[in-house]
């Protein structure tokens, strides 16, 4: 039986359970126990302390009973069969889905399952967000990103398999590597079954017009709440938030574009490395040139900002972009030159390296006003005051940089901010 709902349909667990094949049982882990314990905790059932975890423990089959009871189900044991997913199927089935209210605009997109329906939901939230904020103007970014089709989807590890017509239909016969479409394909699915340690990652195919277009994959450990950041040096973790996660590859999405011009400074560019003989070595030995350095830093610190005004508004600070410092957020990228290395270093080992010089202090202000500088290059937001506001706040943090690399002093230690997470973030 082919269930209609679109928070179930396509999810082939639940598509068995519905026609009798399968059961979901006690013990049972995975994206589909995600999506029914979703569905009973917004009817009221308690799914225990650990919320949508993707686990089907005691806590989830006790509320699996409840409901049965309450629909008149036998037997109400903590099994979802048949008549549990036919109801719940039923309970949450609007005509025509994709008018679906839970997923505002994004619900013709969860239907053509280019946006997982855990996905949709989290940005449907950020849509219903006041006008002006970045969770909003994120959302609204993704929505028309994939109405025109530039991002292809949004999707789960799980359900990458499910992109294949969709990425054949429109990919160039041969990719810019060289691979089939259908080959490259093959690969992708692969590398994305068996990669772990990773919340979401963005890349591209070419379609048959020679542009790029985008997909964002994030990892069912995200889904479930499993998926953490750890503080390589002390081994302390914080939980990755679905809507943050993605809203963070949606600004390596924004930004595609300028990766060419990046990967492309040669390592005697001495506006762009403060060492430039140490970035001719790095890319001569190791495994990775040192270009690959520059672009992780340009990623991730963008990205983690836009992350960090999200993070803020949802934890009700909506106005904390507003009083950020320039000494802040220069201390903050600083930090993480300092906390993270291996966050950019990707096979090189240029930031680390940096990191054992006797002037070590001197190195990361000046190495982080010059990539402060290169960052100007990249986007942030659809509106112009709040890009202006950080396009300005690069160029000031720069400076600040510069100041105390020179031997200039603060009447207060900065308090880094503005990117997530900082050190002081971590449990």
């Amino acid at each position: 039986m082919a269930l209609r709902c679109l928070r179930f349909a396509g999810d082939q667990f639940l598509e068995d359970c519905a026609g009798g094949t399968r059961r979901m049982l006690l013990n049972d882990e995975d994206l589909a126990v995600v999506r029914v314990q979703t569905a009973l905790r917004e009817l009221g059932f308690d799914i225990g302390s650990h919320g949508a975890d993707g686990f089907f423990g005691p806590d989830t089959g006790a509320a699996v009973s409840a409901f049965k009871q309450q629909q008149g189900l036998n037997p109400s044991d903590p099994v979802v069969g048949v008549g549990t997913m036919t109801r719940l199927d039923d309970i949450f089935f609007v005509d025509p889905p994709i008018l679906d209210p839970a997923f505002l605009e994004f619900s013709p997109l969860v239907a053509d399952k280019r946006v997982d329906p855990l996905v949709a939901n989290v940005l449907a939230g950020h849509l219903a967000a006041p006008f002006g904020s970045w969770r909003r103007m994120a959302a609204m970014f993704a929505l028309n990103s994939l109405n025109s089709g530039e991002l292809a989807c949004i999707v789960a590890t799980s359900r990458f398999g499910d992109l294949k017509k969709l990425v054949l239909q429109q990919a160039a016969a041969v990719q810019p590597n060289g691979e089939t479409a259908a080959d490259w394909f093959e690969r992708e699915r692969k590398e994305a079954l068996k990669a772990r340690g990773f919340s979401g990652v963005t890349f591209t195919f070419q379609n048959a017009d020679g542009d790029s277009v985008g997909i964002i994959q994030v990892s069912d450990e995200l889904l479930r709440g499993k998926s953490v950041t750890t503080r390589a040096s002390t081994g302390q973790r914080i939980t990755n938030e679905v809507g943050e996660t993605v809203i963070h590859e949606l600004t390596h999405f924004r930004n595609l574009g300028n990766q060419a011009g990046i990967r492309a400074t040669p390592d005697s560019d001495s506006k762009t490395y403060f060492d430039t003989a140490l970035a001719a070595q790095q890319t001569a030995t190791m495994p990775r040139p040192t270009q690959v350095v520059l672009l992780e830093f340009m990623e991730e610190i963008s990205a983690r900002h836009v992350e960090w005004h999200v993070r803020q508004e949802v934890q009700g600070n909506p106005f904390a972009g507003q009083f950020l410092t320039d000494v802040q957020f220069a201390a903050a990228v600083v930090s993480y030159l300092h906390e993270f290395p291996r966050l950019f270093d990707a096979g090189n080992d240029y930031v680390t390296t940096l990191n054992q010089r006797p002037d070590d202090a001197v190195a990361r202000m000046r190495q982080a006003a010059q990539w402060l500088r290169r960052l100007q290059e990249y986007s942030f937001t659809d509106n112009e005051e709040d890009e202006a506001t950080v396009q300005e706040r690069l160029q000031k943090a720069a400076s600040v940089c510069d100041f105390l690399a020179a031997g200039g002093s603060l009447i207060d230690p900065p308090d880094p901010q503005g990117l997530f997470p900082l050190v002081q973030d971590f449990p």
